[in-house]
C-alpha cells in the first residue's frame, strides 16, 4: 500500500465502503489507519452518514461507537478513534453491507431492517446491537437464518 497521510486512510476506508471494496483491501487500510491514528471524527461522521440514514439512529450508533463525552474530546482535541472504536465501527459496517447485499442493494429497505427494533435483540435496533461488545455475531446469525428463509 502506498504511503498515505491520515486524513487519505479515513477517507479511503468510507470510500471503500461506498464502493463496496473488498474487505481484504478494507483491512489493510484500517490496520495502516489505526497504525497511523488516521481515523478521527471525521472519520466516523462520514462513516455514520454511510451508514443509516435516520438521524436519532445515527446519534444512537455514534454513542454507541463513541461516548458522547469522548466524541466531544477527540472533536475539540482532533485526536484519533480508540482501535476498539474503530473495531466497532468496522463491525457495523460489515454488518451495513451484509444487510444491503441481503436486500439487493435497496437502501431504504436494508435502513428499515437495521433501524426497526428487533425482539431477538430485547428490543434493539440490529445497527445498534451490531455495535455492542459481541454483537455483530448475533446480527449475523439472524441474517443467516433470514437468508435461509427461517423465521427470524
Amino acid at each position: 500500500m502506498a504511503v498515505r497521510a491520515k486524513h487519505d486512510l479515513g477517507e479511503a476506508f468510507v470510500q471503500g465502503l461506498f464502493e463496496g471494496r473488498d474487505w481484504s483491501v478494507l483491512h489493510r487500510i484500517i490496520h495502516e489507519g489505526i497504525r497511523r491514528e488516521a481515523f478521527g471524527a471525521p472519520t466516523l461522521h462520514r462513516f455514520l452518514l454511510f451508514a443509516i440514514r435516520d438521524d436519532a439512529i445515527r446519534l444512537d450508533l455514534r454513542n454507541s461507537i463513541v461516548s458522547n463525552r469522548t466524541w466531544k474530546r477527540r472533536v475539540a482535541e482532533k485526536s484519533p478513534l480508540a482501535p476498539a472504536e474503530v473495531e466497532r465501527m468496522t463491525a457495523v459496517a460489515e454488518i451495513v453491507r451484509e444487510v444491503r447485499r441481503l436486500y439487493g442493494g435497496d437502501r431504504d429497505a436494508a435502513d428499515r431492517f437495521l433501524s426497526t427494533p428487533h425482539r431477538r435483540f430485547g428490543g434493539r435496533a440490529p445497527i445498534l446491537v451490531a455495535a455492542t461488545e459481541g454483537g455483530a455475531p448475533a446480527v449475523r446469525e439472524l441474517l443467516s437464518r433470514m437468508e435461509e428463509g427461517a423465521p427470524a
